[in-house]
């Protein structure tokens, strides 16, 4: 049912109506949600996903190629390290790590640190690689799209193991192998990814920032990684140097 819902509403996010209807109902989404179109590289916009996926004008001209970064506008809501196979999303809630990305990439981070990001509508939707290297592989694991927002998360145990997802892998020289998770929700009509999905065969090279994939209405993504980031919960901009 939560798939069908959300099929139907990407099929109307993406429906591009004439002139003032497009605006209007554009408008009241903006309105219901706050959003804040100031750094949106265009304001005119053909639908309501044209809008929630639209780019934004950010520089990178002070992030170096070895900087780790917010991958996301958004909030971070929790951070931590993996415990015996476990992490804590949610506060007072285990999530197996094999089950949020398969066994073959959990076994490879049994100490690494995780970090948690929540997008609201009102954010930018697209999620960029928080660092440069080798992009190894993004595979996805299929599921179900239960709302990722606070209160739904403290009602449905599970549900960002139980939510498609994508698992993308970049090797870096300066953090080593740093997992993107982009995890699918409610209501999130695509979720897609720039480069599609591939194996580690076709590894290319990615530079930090680079646009890794985008979701069609507000998600989730987690971060892993062997380093301990320069972080506080809270709101985050993409681009912000934290390690």
């Amino acid at each position: 049912m939560t798939k069908l819902l959300s099929d139907l509403f990407g099929g109307y996010s993406k429906i591009e109506r004439p002139g003032l209807l497009a605006k209007l109902n554009i408008f009241l989404f903006a309105k219901a949600f706050g959003i804040d179109f100031s750094d949106a590289v265009k304001i005119k916009f053909t639908s309501l996903y044209d809008m929630f996926t639209r780019e934004i004008a950010r520089d990178l001209s002070h992030v170096e190629p070895h900087n780790f970064i917010h991958p996301v506008d958004g909030g971070l809501v929790s951070y931590g390290r993996v415990s015996d196979g476990h992490i804590f999303l949610v506060k007072g809630k285990e999530y197996l790590l094999n089950e949020l990305v398969g066994e073959e990439e959990a076994g490879l981070h049994k100490n690494s640190y995780f970090y948690n990001y929540y997008l609201s509508p009102k954010d930018y939707h697209r999620v960029h690689h928080p660092v440069g290297g080798s992009f190894l592989k993004t595979y996805l694991i299929d599921g179900a799209l239960y709302p990722v927002a606070g209160w739904f998360v403290n009602l449905c145990p599970n549900v960002f193991v139980k939510n498609a997802r994508t698992v993308s892998v970049v090797e870096s020289l300066a953090h080593g192998r740093v997992v993107t998770v982009m995890i699918g929700a409610l209501n999130v009509g695509s979720l897609e990814m720039k480069k599609g999905f591939f194996s580690e065969p076709q590894a290319e090279p990615v530079a930090v920032g680079e646009h890794l994939g985008t979701f069609g209405l507000g998600s989730s993504v987690v971060i892993l990684t062997s380093k301990r980031l320069d972080v506080e919960i809270g709101k985050t901009l993409f681009s912000e140097v934290i390690g």
